[in-house]
C-alpha cells in the first residue's frame, strides 16, 4: 500500500532531555528502517527547527525542564496540525493522558520503551498515514466522478466536448447528449450541473428505459393519494424532486410515442400535475436529456415525435466511441488502474506493452465502461507491480493478441464470460469467508487482508446481501 499510495518514509522527531534516550530510538529506528530520526534534548532547539522544516511524526517526553512535553505539542501544532504527536511518560497519571488527548496525541508509551512497544506504535502510525492518503485518493475519486477530469482525454472530440460543457452550464437551455453506451453521458451531464448557477440544487437523473410504459408517469409526475389502485399515499415524482436543478432524462429515445406527447406537452407549458391530482405544479428544473439511438433517424421514421426532438435539441453535445479516439486508452487505462489499486489495496505500477497492444487493436463496443470493468478484473487478478496480459483473464490473453481484428461483438462476449467467471470465484470466496467469521464484516476484512470499506464495496459490487 506504502508504494502505491507513494507514502515516502517517515520523519521523525524525537524530543527528550535525557541523551541515552535519544539514542535508544535512533538505534530503534534503523532496525525497523526507512525512518530518518531527528532529535533534540530541548524543547525550545526542536521548535526553532521545526520553524523551518516538516516532520511526520513527533515522539516527545512529557516531563521536560522549561517546556513538558504538552506545551510543546500545543507550539508545534501551530505550524504542524496535520503531523502525528505521541508522547511517553514514566508517570502514567490519568490527567496527563486526558490533557494530552485534548491536545491531540495519536499515542502514548510509557518509559522505558521497549522495542516492541515503539515498533508497535510506528506501524499505528504508518497505518493511520496510509488510511488518511487512501481517503484523501478515494474522496478526489468520488469528486473527480463527475468533474471534467474524470471525463478523460486529450482527443480533439473530447476538448470539444469539454469546451462545449463549459459553454452549456452557463445557459438554461435544453441539452441533448448523444453517444454510444458507455461513453459517459450522464457524466457529461452531471458536469454541465455542477458547472452551472444549478449546482446547489439536485441533480436527477431517470433512466426512460427502466421502466415499463404503465409505471413511467408516475416516476416522472408522481402521484396523489387514491390517484389510482394502491396508491395509499401522496408521493413526488423526479420532475418535482429535481426542484430547480437539473433533470437528466437517460434514453429518451425509448420513450412510447403517448409519454413523448406528455413530455413535450410539460417541456412546452413548464407545468405538470400529479397522477390523479389537478393543481399544476411548475417545472423549475433544466431538463438534460441523452439517448444513444440515432435520434434523427427515428425522428424520420415516426418512432420520435420531430417537434420533441426540436424541444430538447436547443444545445447539443456528441460524445464518440473509444474505438474513434484511441489516442486516449493509455490515459483512461492508467486512471483506473490507480482507481482500482486503491479499491482493490493493489500496487500495479505500470501496465505492460503487450497489453496495451491489446487495448489499442480491441474495438471497444462497451466503450469507456468496458475499459473501466477489465481493469477492475484485471488489477485485482494482479499481485504484482505490472499489468500482464495473463491478468486480463485466467486463460492468458494471447487469442487477444493475435485476432487485433476480431469483431466487437465476439471481444464483449469473451471479456464477459471472462469477468463472469472470475466474479464467482471471488463471491465463493467472500460468502465462505464470511460464514467463517459468522458474517461479522470487521473480522472478514482482516481475515482477507483489506479494508472494511474494500470489502463492503466488493459485496455491494456483486450483490451479496
Amino acid at each position: 500500500m506504502a508504494n502505491k499510495l507513494n507514502i515516502p518514509s517517515l520523519r521523525l522527531m524525537v524530543v527528550d532531555d535525557e541523551e541515552h534516550i535519544l539514542g535508544l530510538f535512533k538505534k530503534f529506528s534503523s532496525e525497523l528502517g526507512d525512518i530518518d530520526v531527528i532529535s533534540f534534548n530541548s524543547p525550545k532547539e526542536a521548535l526553532d527547527w521545526a520553524a523551518v522544516n516538516d516532520f511526520d511524526v513527533a515522539l516527545v517526553d512529557y516531563k521536560m525542564p522549561f517546556l513538558n512535553g504538552l506545551d510543546l505539542i500545543n507550539g508545534l501544532k501551530r505550524r504542524h496540525a496535520d503531523a502525528l504527536y505521541l508522547v511517553m511518560t514514566g508517570y502514567g497519571e490519568l490527567s496527563m493522558v486526558v490533557n494530552a488527548l485534548r491536545v491531540g496525541a495519536f499515542d502514548f508509551l510509557r518509559k522505558p520503551v521497549e522495542y516492541e512497544d515503539f515498533s508497535a506504535a510506528l506501524a499505528r502510525v504508518r497505518k493511520h498515514i496510509e488510511l488518511q492518503k487512501e481517503n484523501v485518493y478515494l474522496r478526489s475519486l468520488v469528486k473527480d466522478g463527475y468533474h471534467n477530469r474524470q471525463l478523460l482525454g486529450s482527443s480533439p472530440a473530447m476538448e470539444a466536448a469539454r469546451k462545449s460543457i463549459a459553454l452549456f452550464a452557463q445557459s438554461d437551455s435544453p441539452v441533448l447528449i448523444t453517444g454510444e453506451t458507455g461513453v459517459g453521458k450522464e457524466i457529461a451531464a452531471r458536469l454541465i450541473h455542477s458547472s452551472g448557477k444549478r449546482a446547489r440544487h439536485p441533480f436527477v437523473a431517470v433512466n426512460c428505459s427502466s421502466y415499463p410504459e404503465t409505471l413511467i408517469e408516475n416516476e416522472f409526475f408522481g402521484h396523489e393519494k387514491g390517484g389510482f389502485t394502491g396508491a395509499q399515499a401522496q408521493s413526488k415524482g423526479r420532475f418535482e424532486l429535481a426542484g430547480e436543478g437539473t433533470l437528466l432524462l437517460d434514453e429518451i429515445g425509448e420513450l412510447a410515442p403517448h409519454v413523448q406527447a406528455k413530455l413535450l406537452r410539460v417541456l412546452q407549458e413548464r407545468e405538470f400535475e400529479r397522477i390523479g391530482g389537478s393543481r399544476p405544479i411548475r417545472l423549475a428544473a433544466r431538463v438534460i436529456a441523452s439517448t444513444n439511438k440515432n435520434v434523427e433517424e427515428n425522428t424520420r421514421n415516426g418512432s420520435f415525435r420531430e417537434d420533441l426532438y426540436y424541444r430538447i435539441n436547443t444545445l447539443r453535445i456528441h460524445l464518440p466511441p473509444l474505438r474513434e479516439r484511441k489516442e486516449d486508452i493509455k490515459e483512461l487505462a492508467d486512471h483506473f488502474r490507480e482507481k482500482f489499486n486503491v479499491i482493490h489495496d493493489r500496487s500495479v505500477a505500470s501496465i505492460s506493452r503487450p497489453v496495451m497492444d491489446i487495448f489499442n487493436n480491441s474495438q471497444w463496443p462497451g466503450n469507456v465502461r468496458q475499459l473501466e470493468n477489465l481493469l477492475d478484473f484485471a488489477v485485482l487478478n494482479c499481485d504484482g507491480s505490472e499489468l500482464l496480459a495473463e491478468h486480463l483473464h485466467r486463460e492468458g490473453a494471447q487469442e487477444y493478441a493475435e485476432e487485433p481484428s476480431v469483431s466487437g461483438d465476439s471481444v464483449k462476449s469473451r471479456l464477459t464470460s471472462v469477468k463472469l467467471d472470475a466474479m464467482d470465484k471471488e463471491k465463493d470466496l467472500l460468502i465462505k469467508t464470511l460464514d467463517i467469521c459468522r458474517w461479522n464484516k470487521s473480522r472478514a476484512a482482516r481475515q482477507l487482508g483489506v479494508t472494511r470499506g474494500q470489502l463492503d464495496y466488493r459485496l455491494k459490487k456483486l450483490s451479496i446481501e
